[in-house]
């Protein structure tokens, strides 16, 4: 009894440092988010430098500036326009190069796949890639964001391993019942791959939602094709005191507070979506990357 109580003692002990832990980790990681939330919403006349835990006045004027720009529900159109085609088209792509180089007896199978999985390793470096992109008139188009991704080797690895893993009397049994290739990819492959192609997608999601470099590159000179994530950079990067929106209105507040506000609330606009997104897909995410990066 003595040995039982003490061993109990240990337990709950041990359970409430992992919970202190945990709970202390889950704190720090969620504050910043929270953090930038209520910084955009408070009133920038009462906000001061420190830890908050509660808006300090409510005020959604950053919001309403963010809005009244005119370049950022452009930027956020073309931000949800290339995640909605980016991550589709390279999937497409790369799930059909994966189904095709699971085949063992396909002719020159291992000195194709080398060569794919050479391209992640090596490449010819930023500048070739720059007149590549140039000379295929890429620049100053909404193709530039979509044409150059549209093969990801990391993820063809990934869903490769995770066709290589299914059964082979699945496709066997759809072959002698008169499927082809292309229809077993369709009706049987695809769909017994939805936790890595879930997993791939968000990969791809957060890549397309977030880059900004591509439009760094090759739209910069374009405001219409700017991603919202570029925008967002822009502003975080300037140095000037106020939208011209801000400037035109005249208004008589505190300026750079009210930048700091825009800043808050265009991070959290560009935060929200993923936010949202991961967790629809978590639950394939484990489970994608398990079965897809350990070959059985």
């Amino acid at each position: 009894m003595i040995k039982t109580s003490k061993l109990t003692l240990e337990n709950t002990v041990f359970a409430i440092i992992v919970f202190t832990v945990c709970v202390t980790i889950c704190f720090m990681m969620a504050y910043p988010f929270y953090y930038l939330i209520i910084y955009s919403i408070s009133d920038p006349s009462k906000v001061t430098p420190g830890v908050m835990f509660l808006p300090r006045g409510i005020n959604f004027n950053a919001y309403i500036d963010v809005f009244n720009e005119p370049k950022i529900p452009r930027a956020l159109l073309i931000s949800i326009i290339r995640v909605c085609t980016g991550p589709l088209i390279m999937l497409t792509v790369t799930s059909m190069a994966a189904f095709t180089m699971s085949k063992r007896n396909l002719m020159w199978h291992k000195f194709i796949s080398r060569y794919i999985i050479f391209t992640m390793y090596i490449s010819a470096g930023l500048i070739p890639y720059y007149q590549l992109i140039y000379s295929l008139g890429l620049p100053r188009t909404f193709f530039v964001y979509i044409i150059p991704g549209m093969m990801d080797v990391f993820c063809f690895i990934l869903i490769r391993t995770f066709i290589e893993n299914i059964p082979p009397a699945m496709e066997e049994s759809a072959m002698i019942d008169g499927s082809g290739y292309f229809n077993t990819y369709l009706r049987i492959i695809i769909p017994m791959c939805k936790p890595i192609i879930a997993t791939v997608a968000l990969f791809s999601i957060v890549g397309h939602w977030n880059a900004y470099v591509d439009t760094l590159f090759y739209n910069a000179a374009d405001s219409r094709l700017h991603s919202l994530s570029y925008v967002l950079m822009q502003y975080l990067m300037s140095n000037s005191v106020a939208f011209e929106t801000i400037q035109r209105e005249g208004v008589d507040r505190v300026v750079q507070p009210n930048l700091q506000m825009i800043r808050m609330a265009i991070t959290t606009i560009t935060m929200l979506p993923i936010m949202m997104a991961y967790p629809a897909l978590q639950k394939y995410f484990v489970k994608g990357i398990m079965i897809g990066a350990i070959k059985g």
